[in-house]
């Protein structure tokens, strides 16, 4: 296992799952072009179905299928952690489904019931020939009622400034200047209350994943040797990515006994336009030769949804110093995931006409859908899980 507090995090300055995979041994992650995203543990990865590295915020996985062309899960930004743990190797005795290659765990910090505690983090960054960036972060926890209820917040907005100009790629007329820039935005709430024995917790989670463009470059409009870098893409290729995260905890303190129960609920919708022209080579060339539509465009809209609802109840010793550490314990997941994509592309049949003096119906034998769409697809997986789990140390 390796483990990252708070402070070595920012001491190396890593900010996202990209700066953890360079400074983990055996953590990979590969970033896809539609938001896709891949990662995996020694190398075990699936690029269809269920994935084989377990992300957790808490004790919630987060991780999706990998369904059609945009799928990946959505990584916290790197603030506010107690630490974070990257688990090598299967887990699937503590962490179930998901962990064959390992976990990675993003572990929150406890609320302070005895004194206030914070933390605040600023940071601005320049990019040659691109824009600024910048982020804030402030975490506040304190006691409302000293020793038993107490609330912790915490908040941070990222700023990743571009540094690719898209431009019209007949007359390299800029379009949108440093069209790649990203925003993220975060927000967490926690709330305890020691009630005798018994902890209550409730948490919400929120983050808000913003991107304006696919940060890809076009190298036959770019200067590379001169850090001018462009993309001639003609349709805008925004994403946005929302995540909401309630969890509800409780723990029975029994004396040499503890019980922990955990119910979370997690709703994410990710939305990305995809620039489908030149995924079509053959056609995206001889359009452009063609004088009736030398701007011949292709618009992908793709849509994931994630719908998952935890509870997990476990009963383990809580008493460090025994001989004997054990813990046993159940859990219950019942998932729905949906994703879809809509191929707009009404001047095909205006383009088949132009290049072979036929009829879309001549050629292929049907038109569009809609005379619009030359392709809807859509796909939904359920999933539910009930296990039961135990580890004796």
């Amino acid at each position: 296992m390796t483990a990252f507090t708070q402070e070595s995090l920012d001491v190396q300055g890593i900010r996202n799952i990209q700066d953890l995979s360079r400074a983990s041994p055996s953590l990979t992650y590969q970033p896809g072009s539609n938001g896709q995203s891949t990662i995996s543990i020694r190398g075990i990865r699936s690029t269809v179905g269920a994935g084989t590295t377990g992300i957790y915020i808490d004790d919630t996985p987060i991780q999706v299928r990998s369904m059609l062309y945009s799928s990946g899960t959505a990584f916290p930004p790197l603030f506010d952690l107690e630490r974070v743990e990257v688990l090598r190797g299967p887990q699937g005795t503590l962490f179930g489904a998901g962990s064959m290659g390992g976990t990675v765990r993003f572990i929150s910090p406890k609320v302070n019931l005895n004194g206030f505690s914070g933390s605040f983090r600023a940071e601005f960054s320049a990019t040659e020939k691109g824009d600024p960036g910048y982020e804030v972060g402030a975490a506040l926890s304190g006691p409302i009622v000293e020793d038993r209820v107490g609330l912790r917040v915490s908040g941070l907005y990222r700023r990743t400034g571009g540094y690719i100009d898209r431009v019209d790629f007949l007359t390299s007329e800029t379009i949108d200047k440093n069209s790649d820039w990203q925003e993220d935005k975060s927000f967490r709430m926690a709330f305890l209350a020691r009630l005798g024995n018994i902890e209550v917790e409730p948490t919400a989670y929120f983050q808000d994943l913003r991107a304006n463009a696919i940060p890809y470059i076009w190298p036959a409009l770019s200067k590379l040797g001169s850090g001018v870098y462009r993309s001639g893409y003609l349709i805008d290729q925004p994403s946005t990515d929302r995540m909401f995260l309630p969890a509800l905890r409780i723990g029975v303190d029994l004396g040499a006994v503890r019980i922990t129960s955990n119910t979370s609920y997690v709703h994410r919708k990710k939305d990305v336009d995809i620039d489908y022209t030149r995924n079509f080579t053959t056609v995206f060339a001889r359009a452009i030769h063609l004088p009736s539509m030398p701007y011949y465009t292709i618009l992908a809209e793709m849509e994931n949804k994630q719908k998952s609802f935890f509870q997990e109840v476990r009963v383990e010793s809580n008493d460090p110093s025994a001989r004997l550490q054990w813990v046993i314990g159940g859990f219950y997941a019942r998932e729905r995931q949906t994703a879809n994509i809509t191929v707009t592309d009404p001047n095909f049949p205006a383009f088949i006409l132009a290049a072979t003096g036929a009829t879309i119906e001549q050629v292929l034998g049907a038109n569009l859908i809609d005379n619009t769409y030359s392709l809807i697809q859509d796909i939904s997986a359920r999933d539910e899980q009930l296990a039961f789990f135990g580890e004796v140390r």
